[in-house]
C-alpha cells in the first residue's frame, strides 16, 4: 500500500499547472510527464513504477487521479487525443489560490458537487487505462503522419477530398511541393466552375503563424476557398486571424481535425486510400463520465490518496 498526502498531491498538480500556464494551446500529456520526469521536485520513489498498473509511474497515477477534481471543476480540459490545457476559469482560480493545497481543496469542493450529482462510484483503474489507450493510439497515428514524405501526405489528402465528393483538378508533383498551392479541387469534375478549393500543406511540424496564413490567403482569388493543413497546428494569432478575416473562405486543418475527417469518411474511402492511412477501431471498456471508476480515492479526497496493490490470486 502506498499513501500520498493531500499536500503532496497538491504540490505535484501545481507543477502541472505551472507547465501549462504558458501553453495556451496545451501540451500532450506525454510531454507533461516527460517534463515531470526531469524535475528534481519529483522524488525517485515517485518516478518509480506502480506495480498495480504495469507501465504507469507513481507520479503519473497521482497526476491522473488527482487531476479528476480539477477537470470536473472546469479548470482543466483533457482532450481524447491526450492534450491537456487550462481553462480561463482554471487560470483565475490558480491566481486566487497561491497556496497549492488550498487550490486543490477548492477543486475538491467543486468535484464533490459533481460527484454527488452524478452518484459516481470510484473503484478500479478503468479510466486510466482508457486514457492511456487513447493517448498512445494518437501518438502512433501522429508520428506516422509526420514521418510521411510530402507526396505521400498529399496523396492522403487527395483521397480524403475524393471521399467527400470533390474532384482533384491539379496536384503538385513530388519535386514541387514548396509553392503556395499543393492541390486544387472542385465540385465540378472538369474544373470549369470558377469556385476552387486551394490546398496548402505545412509539413515542417511547427505551428503555422499568422504571417504564414496571410501569405497563403494573399494568393487566393475572389471565389477561392483556401484550406491550410498544418501538421504542427496553428498559433493562437493564426487561429484568430482565420476567424476574424472571412472564415467563410479560409479553413484550418491540424492533425486532430485531419484524422477526425478521415475517420468520418471511412465508409466512402477507397480500399487503396485506407491502406495509405490504415486505421481500425479497438474495443475496450470505456465507461461514460458518470460511470468512471478511478481506484483508491476515499470519498472527498480527505487527507491522502491510498493506492492499493493488486490482490494476489489464491
Amino acid at each position: 500500500m502506498i499513501t500520498i498526502s493531500r499536500k503532496r498531491i497538491s504540490e505535484i498538480l501545481r507543477l502541472v499547472f505551472d507547465l501549462l500556464w504558458f501553453e495556451p494551446e496545451g501540451l500532450y500529456v506525454r510531454d507533461i510527464f516527460d517534463h515531470l520526469n526531469k524535475f528534481d521536485k519529483i522524488s525517485d520513489e515517485e518516478k518509480g513504477y506502480y506495480s498495480a498498473i504495469p507501465g504507469f509511474q507513481l507520479f503519473e497515477v497521482i497526476v491522473r487521479v488527482g487531476s479528476i477534481p480539477l477537470e470536473k471543476a472546469g479548470w482543466l480540459v483533457k482532450t481524447r487525443r491526450g492534450r491537456w490545457f487550462l481553462t480561463e476559469k482554471g487560470r483565475k482560480e490558480s491566481k486566487r489560490f497561491l497556496n497549492a493545497e488550498e487550490f486543490f481543496l477548492q477543486a475538491i469542493e467543486y468535484y464533490e458537487d459533481w460527484r454527488r450529482a452524478e452518484e459516481v462510484k470510484l473503484e478500479g483503474f478503468d479510466s486510466l487505462v482508457r486514457e492511456r489507450a487513447e493517448e498512445r493510439a494518437w501518438e502512433q497515428i501522429s508520428t506516422y503522419l509526420k514521418a510521411l514524405q510530402p507526396k505521400q501526405f498529399l496523396d492522403i489528402i487527395a483521397e480524403l477530398f475524393k471521399s467527400m465528393g470533390y474532384y482533384i483538378t491539379w496536384m503538385a508533383s513530388a519535386e514541387s511541393t514548396s509553392g503556395p498551392a499543393h492541390m486544387i479541387a472542385s465540385l465540378d469534375p472538369l474544373g470549369i466552375n470558377d469556385k476552387r478549393i486551394v490546398v496548402h500543406l505545412n509539413l515542417i511540424g511547427q505551428a503555422t503563424t499568422q504571417d504564414g496564413l496571410t501569405a497563403f490567403s494573399g494568393t487566393l482569388k475572389e471565389n477561392d476557398h483556401g484550406v491550410f493543413i498544418s501538421t504542427g497546428g496553428f498559433t493562437k494569432s493564426a487561429i484568430n486571424h482565420a476567424s476574424e478575416h472571412g472564415n467563410s473562405n479560409l479553413y484550418l486543418i491540424d492533425l486532430d481535425k485531419l484524422v477526425e475527417l478521415w475517420v468520418s469518411s471511412m465508409k466512402t474511402l477507397s480500399p487503396e486510400a485506407k491502406d495509405m492511412l490504415p486505421l481500425k477501431p479497438v474495443y475496450f471498456l470505456a465507461f461514460s463520465d458518470h460511470q468512471d471508476r478511478i481506484g483508491g480515492l476515499p470519498p472527498g479526497f480527505p487527507n491522502q490518496l491510498v493506492l492499493q496493490a493488486p490482490k494476489k490470486s489464491r
